[in-house]
């Protein structure tokens, strides 16, 4: 979050958790800084072998009265206070999984994947804020966790008939509820950026509804209220706007290269698709398209983003392509809350320590290299 040494950072980050006894918060403050001073290594191994910080730090992170909910918030609003200093931020939201094999396995959620699969755990929702004009990581705003049921394997036809509030999906919104709940009069200098899977029309319409701004990717080739093209092919017959060329790094068995992409933008406005209680009203939004050219191979870019930002001109068909760019800022913090925090390694025997002890590291993340 900041570039502070493990004791004033822990200070700040948790020094206002209300756990119920200001004891459990002293020590949570203690056991978050020797955790941060000792990044990757086990709890017992951060506490450098004193058995009485050993011992008071289990005890934490063993006590059902300590909730992890509380610990979170503790971070959330720590992290609110950073960001209102900015003038615009962008709120980078993706989901993941947490995996465990041992003992405590028969207690969590199915994870997906091949059926019998001996990994099982949490799904994660997060919503990671950055500064959108020096680009610098400022820290988790909101995160969900939840141990999915068996019984929802296969039934993917089944879900579709719940309500929205009552579907996975819905978590994109309460992403956007809880954000506007912590940052409140900041929340209109929030963009939230998003991939694919939160192309959701009901989720946009809130957005819209609620004056909310977003940067989606588009999935689904919707059908437009004007004209007889689908919104992917009304796009393709739109006037290219510029071009503009970018690096794309290396990664796993991508070769570095340059990239020449052709920008396009419209206003258009999507039909609604057909639910159970009816045809919802139809949602109008800008797209902007970024689409490689002279590159037909599978790894070819072509980013379809709908969005509430200005799309006037190339320099702000521009800025919304570099916002969903910064998007992989949220894909790292995971992994490096993974691997660098080591949240898959922990091997303690209850679903509830591990939750507890794994909000604990997810603030000692930070993705921005200078921070």
């Amino acid at each position: 979050m900041l570039p502070l040494s493990p004791k004033p950072w822990s200070e700040l980050t948790f020094g206002c958790a209300d756990l119920g006894d200001t004891r459990r918060t002293k020590r949570l403050v203690k056991v978050a800084a020797e955790l941060s001073a000792h990044t990757g290594n086990s709890l017992s191994s951060s506490c450098e072998g004193y058995t009485a910080l050993v011992t008071g730090a289990y005890r934490l992170i063993e006590n059902e009265a300590v909730k992890p909910e509380a610990i979170a918030e503790a971070g959330f609003q720590a992290t609110a206070k950073i960001a209102r200093q900015s003038r615009l931020l962008l709120a980078l939201e993706d989901t993941t999984t947490l995996g465990y094999k041992h003992a405590v396995r028969s207690e969590l959620g199915d994870l997906g994947g091949p059926e019998g699969s001996k990994t099982r755990g949490f799904h994660v929702h997060s919503v990671f804020l950055v500064d959108a004009d020096t680009e610098r990581s400022i820290g988790l705003i909101d995160q969900e966790r939840w141990v999915r049921e068996d019984v929802q394997r296969g039934k993917k036809n089944q879900r579709r008939q719940l309500p929205y509030e009552g579907k996975e999906s819905f978590k994109w919104q309460r992403a956007s509820e809880n954000t506007e709940q912590r940052m409140g009069g900041k929340m209109p200098d929030i963009i939230s950026v998003c991939d694919r899977e939160a192309d959701i029309y009901e989720y946009m319409h809130y957005k819209l509804d609620n004056r909310q701004r977003f940067v989606v990717r588009a999935t689904q080739n919707r059908i437009l209220v004007d004209g007889e093209l689908l919104l992917f092919d009304s796009l393709a017959q739109t006037e290219v706007l510029g071009k503009y060329t970018i690096v794309v790094p290396q990664k796993g068995g991508r070769k570095k290269r340059k990239a020449t992409l052709q920008v396009k933008r419209k206003k258009m406005t999507i039909q609604a698709p057909q639910r159970p209680g009816g045809r919802p009203e139809p949602v109008t939004m800008n797209i902007v398209s970024a689409e490689e050219i002279g590159n037909d191979s599978e790894d070819r870019l072509h980013w379809v983003l709908l969005t509430t930002e200005d799309i006037e001109t190339f320099e702000d068909c521009r800025s919304i392509i570099r916002f969903h760019e910064l998007r992989w800022r949220i894909e790292e913090f995971h992994k490096a809350w993974k691997s660098g925090a080591g949240v898959e390694r922990l091997r303690l025997q209850s679903p509830d320590n591990i939750e507890r002890l794994a909000v604990i590291l997810m603030f000692l993340i930070t993705t921005d290299p200078t921070s």
